[in-house]
């Protein structure tokens, strides 16, 4: 969108304050409602992009922007009357302090950059600050295991519309990919979006085994399975190939009922990538084959030379170690004698930098805390549940070593806060406090 007059902001600022206050009460009471904002927003997000920034001077406003303050104040007013925080949430409220004194001196150093690059990192941490406050029930978790499966079907159709419109020619509009990772039109959807549909995939084929006789579970892992192989995004392959096993040793039962089918959709998936990367309408003439875009290495060397710049001649110096750069400092780093500027693609790389070696082992004590407790969790007989948020944090921890973190990540990451804070209650046994006879000192 252009510059907007001053006065309409004004208005329309003025109108969702208004319409703010009651989803804000909504938001406290129902978690539903707060995991179907994150989801409408990231797959808004993905569809339309840019068509969506709202543009107030220099700081363009999205939707997902709205979603995440409304949500996380939200998550702030929850968390003021719980009365004990679990260990993750203590973590993650150190990783927020961190965060709110980076962008303080940000703001005293650069300004407006500082609010502008501040938002990505509350999008993940506001937003699990209020997910780690949720009481979880079956009936919750399976309603968000859906919300989740059918954002990821929502993704799975603008991916096979952009594909349709890529070998016929035909442009689309306000659909066409805008993101700047989409090298060839194969990937037609970001690298979230992509991790998306492959949690979406972990999701349903658990729920394939456990529910042999649905077909419709079998029929979405295939495409979920082909979509997840077709989109050639090695992080999301690697975060799949350590989710697979994981939750293949969840159960006898899931090891014998996923194997076959997996090893199928697989064959079916690479065979199909192969034979694509002929075809000159999904790939530009420009590029290399997708076959050999799998397997190069050369974008990995350039990301760890960018990282190792980062983090050396550029990075932080002395007490910024521990607690960080200020916010809107930049990602400047040399890569093959050129200067970048962009985000670094590693998220762990990324909160060195903002929130120091304090912040990142905050993170690091969240994923190993959440993990050994999840582990215990009862079996799965939900859509989502405890089991399957183990899986998904597994397979989170290891994407974001290539990817910046997203509002729906955040969501998963606060989730798992919960889920594991309730398995710790469970499994420790309540205080009984004996009688104290009358007369005793």
């Amino acid at each position: 969108m252009g510059d907007i007059p001053r006065e309409l902001l004004l208005l329309v600022a003025i109108a969702i304050m208004f319409c703010s206050f009651g989803l804000l009460e909504a938001l406290i009471r129902r978690p539903l409602v707060a995991a179907g904002i994150v989801l409408a927003v990231t797959v808004l997000d993905e569809a339309l992009g840019e068509a969506l920034v709202l543009n107030a001077g220099a700081l363009g406003i999205t939707p997902m922007d709205v979603g995440t303050a409304l949500i996380a104040t939200a998550g702030l007013a929850r968390l003021l009357r719980q009365r004990t925080f679990t260990t993750g949430q203590r973590l993650l409220i150190a990783i927020v302090l961190l965060l709110l004194l980076s962008l303080a001196r940000g703001i005293a150093d650069h300004g407006q950059p500082a609010v502008v690059e501040v938002r990505s990192f509350i999008r993940v941490y506001g937003v699990a600050l209020y997910f780690s406050t949720v009481v979880l029930s079956d009936h919750l978790l399976d309603r968000i295991g859906w919300a989740w499966v059918v954002a990821g079907m929502v993704l799975v159709a603008i991916l096979s519309l952009r594909w349709v419109g890529a070998l016929a020619g035909i442009p689309l509009g306000l659909l066409d990919a805008t993101h700047a990772s989409a090298r060839y039109a194969l990937k037609a959807v970001s690298g979230p979006a992509s991790f998306i549909i492959g949690q979406s995939m972990m999701l349903v084929l658990a729920a394939a085994a456990l529910h042999p006789k649905a077909q419709r579970y079998r029929w979405l892992a295939f495409v979920f399975t082909v979509c997840v192989v077709l989109l050639n995004r090695r992080a999301v392959w690697l975060a799949a190939l350590a989710g697979v096993p994981v939750l293949l040793m969840q159960s006898a039962r899931l090891r014998q009922r996923l194997l076959v089918p997996l090893m199928i959709a697989s064959v079916l998936g690479v065979g199909a990538l192969v034979y694509l990367s002929s075809q000159t309408g999904l790939v530009t003439e420009d590029e290399e084959a997708i076959a050999a875009d799998a397997t190069s290495t050369g974008t990995f060397e350039a990301r760890v030379e960018g990282w190792s710049d980062l983090l050396g001649s550029s990075g932080p110096e002395g007490l910024q170690w521990l607690v960080g750069e200020s916010m809107g400092t930049g990602y400047e780093r040399e890569v093959s004698d050129r200067e970048r500027k962009t985000n670094p693609h590693n998220y762990y790389v990324q909160s060195i930098v903002r929130i120091g070696v304090v912040g990142i082992a905050c993170l690091f004590g969240i994923y190993l805390w959440a993990m050994s407790r999840l582990r215990h969790a009862p079996a799965a007989t939900t859509l989502l549940s405890s089991r399957l948020l183990f899986v998904l944090i597994v397979m989170q921890a290891i994407f974001i070593s290539a990817w910046q973190a997203g509002i729906e990540q955040g969501m998963i990451l606060g989730l798992a806060i919960a889920a594991a804070g309730a398995v710790t209650r469970a499994r420790t046994p309540a205080t009984v406090h004996e009688p104290i006879p009358v007369g005793a000192t």
